[in-house]
């Protein structure tokens, strides 16, 4: 849905990433509008030098990364280092995240 490389459950342990390296993670659920919205803002997270981005898809309610990762919004973005958590965006309820989102989350992972 939003072009970027899609993790799985498996790439998670626990609430680490199993990546090195910089990681912004694009959370979303097939279902929702206003995640369907935000996917037309991922291409300013696309090809970047100074990490990686994906998505999940938490379409299904049984997918285990919504309890795993604390998940109680979609969409959200979630910033990782060397596998830790160094960011979280959840989109605001009944608007989603706006292309502003994508753009602070580019800066908090970018540089430094």
């Amino acid at each position: 849905m939003s072009g970027l490389p899609l993790l799985k459950a498996s790439d998670f342990d626990g609430t680490s990433l199993r990546r090195d390296g910089k990681v912004l993670v694009f959370l979303y659920a097939k279902w929702c509008p206003f995640c369907r919205a935000a996917c037309n803002e991922t291409d300013c997270i696309m090809d970047k030098d100074d990490y990686k981005a994906f998505s999940v898809d938490l379409s299904d309610d049984d997918n285990p990364l919504w309890d795993q990762l604390g998940i109680d919004v979609v969409p959200t973005l979630i910033g990782y280092e060397n596998g830790s958590e160094i960011y979280r965006k959840p989109g605001a309820r009944m608007v989603g995240l706006r292309r502003s989102d994508f753009e602070t989350a580019d800066e908090s992972l970018s540089g430094g």
